[in-house]
């Protein structure tokens, strides 16, 4: 969308619900201070506005007793725009672990199921998701080899979710192998697979290079890119300097124009420049932390990551006797309001600790 000088771009990851937004001018030397800013925070409230229209038929139909009329209700509103969205929702999710899917009509109870355990997973109520998608698997309500891995995964990570990882790891290996899966689900179960491994274990990389190959052949780019960078976090415990080369590879296949994939690339940046201090290439370091900070600056939803990468640049660039009076500076102006109170808490303990060793004499 556009301003009469400003344009603002928002991307949202369908897999996270997570909002980034990036401003730019349309015309050079002109400004409208904090447009950028109040319309990214417009479009992250949106999704849950809308919800809340959902939550008050729900419960409203709850309230008079009436299960079926609530779950119709919620399947009435799946055009609703917000549903998808990785919106979290308590007073949604709430309500719908009130209806009892057995008082649903039986004409729409594994519709309902289905709908009740997607946004129960965007939600994070995996015991929920895990027993809707256990119910409409027990009754053989998939609809098709793809539906019924999906629900083979939901149910594999609701036991992750709860606890019980060797369930789970039996669960999706099991939709990994198994000749009816889709390659989009079989994608994802690669990436569960590694996820549900330590990161020093060598079948994480392989499983998360497997996804990736995966995740290639349905045009995702995005979790292609998710999983290489897993990977080379597993190589790069045993054997960092190997993993650079991997981080690079990662970085190549971003785009640089979508908002989410150049906070990406800055985290990646970033990784690597972390990577590079710890095998004593302290000059790569800098170098790639002010990359990653470039990537990251403008970005609304990274003010974090920024805040670390430029932190990151001034301490590698002092090491290096560089100048980083400008990289100070900005750090100066952007940390208060990123870490708050911690900001001053942490410059308080440092400015006690150099007068402590101020103090400190070695006597001969």
């Amino acid at each position: 969308m556009a301003t009469a000088d400003k344009s603002f771009t928002a991307s949202i990851d369908l897999t996270t619900g997570h909002v980034v937004g990036l401003e730019a001018d349309l015309v050079e030397g002109l400004g409208v201070d904090g447009v950028g800013a109040r319309i990214f925070e417009s479009l992250k409230s949106l999704p849950s506005t809308l919800l809340s229209g959902v939550t008050k038929d729900v419960s409203r139909h709850l309230e008079a007793g009436d299960h079926d009329c609530a779950a119709a209700a919620f399947i009435g509103h799946r055009t609703e725009g917000s549903f998808g969205l990785g919106v979290v929702d308590a007073d949604l999710v709430a309500a719908l672990r009130r209806i009892e899917v057995e008082q649903v009509d039986n004409a729409r109870r594994i519709e309902f199921a289905l709908l009740r355990a997607a946004v129960a997973q965007e939600n994070g109520a995996w015991d929920l998701a895990g027993k809707d998608a256990e119910f409409i698997l027990d009754r053989n309500g998939a609809q098709s080899d793809a539906e019924r891995a999906a629900l083979r995964l939901t149910r594999g990570i609701a036991a992750a979710k709860c606890g019980r990882a060797e369930t789970a790891f039996a669960i999706i290996r099991g939709v990994a192998s198994d000749p009816t899966t889709d390659p989009g689900n079989r994608a994802w179960a690669y990436y569960n697979l590694s996820s549900l491994l330590k990161q020093q274990d060598e079948d994480q990389e392989r499983f998360a290079e497997l996804g990736a190959g995966m995740f290639a052949t349905t045009g995702n780019s995005k979790m292609v890119a998710m999983s290489r960078f897993r990977a080379a976090e597993s190589r790069a415990t045993r054997d960092p300097q190997s993993a650079l080369p991997m981080l690079d590879i990662v970085l190549d296949g971003l785009s640089k124009d979508d908002p989410v994939t150049r906070e990406l690339s800055g985290r990646i940046l970033f990784r690597r420049a972390l990577l590079s201090e710890r095998i004593g290439q302290t000059k790569l370091g800098y170098e790639a932390a002010v990359e990653a900070a470039r990537h990251l600056r403008g970005l609304f939803g990274a003010e974090g990551e920024l805040c670390s990468a430029l932190a990151l640049a001034k301490r590698l660039g002092e090491l290096l006797a560089l100048d980083v009076q400008a990289i100070a500076q900005e750090f100066a102006q952007i940390a208060p309001k990123v870490l708050g109170d911690e900001h001053e808490v942490r410059k308080r303990v440092a400015r006690l600790l150099e007068q402590y060793l101020s103090l400190i004499h070695i006597s001969e």
